[in-house]
């Protein structure tokens, strides 16, 4: 069978966060440091992290940390997707969590901030040197009851990424519109390739179109979408929420996603 060839690889224009906290001790024992590690007889102490697995940005800050911290380690414990997601909430729930955790800004999963809050598992970092260097939008999602509760080590965003000598084979260019969108997924299709890669296996990434979609439908420079929302006078019905849908929609028939995308791995998308 001929294998076809991906011409891009994610579609979204949405800031990413990675994000970092410390754990207090236990529910309603919130303190700044968290928890303090385990010394050694030889006055050292070792600290843990539980974050992501092969995380090269956690690597470099816990080898600048050391530096710093004549005395002082850091064990990183890897977890992968989506297990991440059930063994930091155990732990914390359980009051056997690492000194730090990996956790998701907002809301919406187990080990988001807003989440955990509610269980008082995180420590208060509100008045760290680094909380004045976060926008407004970024602390909006950093924070629960006023506490800022996360630290984030790195941030980037997902954009498109595109195969130019498999685009220049069909004879296309990247598309600025939605039609143009489209024409892509149909001229990729006619040449038996797939124009946009999906690699719904990894979790999260099944929501990037939506997510790249909806930054022009809702949430365009201006839009008030989230505050109505908040203040009861919006709905997700009644928003281009569900245009966004609509559109993923057109895509998937359009054949722009390759096949079957909810078993498609990160190194399969890629190829």
């Amino acid at each position: 069978m001929r294998k076809k060839t991906t011409l891009s690889v994610a579609a979204l224009s949405v800031m990413v966060l990675g994000l970092s906290s410390a754990c207090a001790a236990g529910p309603q024992s919130v303190t700044q440091s968290g928890s303090q590690g385990s010394a050694g007889a030889d006055g050292s102490q070792e600290l843990t992290w539980s974050g992501w697995s092969d995380d090269a940005t956690a690597a470099a800050l816990i080898e600048q940390f050391e530096a710093d911290n004549p005395g002082v380690t850091v064990k990183h414990v890897g977890l992968p997707w989506p297990g991440i997601l059930t063994q930091i909430n155990t732990e914390l729930v359980s009051g056997t969590a690492s000194d730090v955790v990996t956790v998701f800004p907002g809301n919406g999963n187990p080990i988001t901030v807003q989440t955990l809050a509610k269980g008082n598992y995180l420590a208060d970092l509100s008045d760290q040197e680094w909380v004045s260097e976060f926008s407004d939008s970024n602390k909006s999602v950093m924070t629960a009851d006023g506490k800022v509760l996360m630290a984030s080590n790195n941030s980037g965003i997902i954009p498109a990424i595109y195969n130019s000598a498999a685009m220049a084979e069909v004879g296309a260019t990247p598309p600025t519109t939605w039609s143009e969108v489209m024409n892509l997924c149909a001229t990729a299709q006619s040449n038996g390739k797939v124009a946009y890669a999906l690699a719904g296996l990894a979790g999260g990434n099944f929501s990037h179109y939506v997510y790249a979609l909806t930054s022009t439908l809702v949430y365009e420079p201006g839009s008030t979408f989230a505050q109505d929302m908040t203040d009861g006078t919006a709905t997700f019905a009644g928003s281009e929420w569900s245009t966004a849908l609509e559109q993923y929609l057109a895509m998937r028939d359009a054949g722009c996603p390759s096949e079957s995308p909810l078993g498609t791995s990160i190194e399969v998308a890629h190829e």
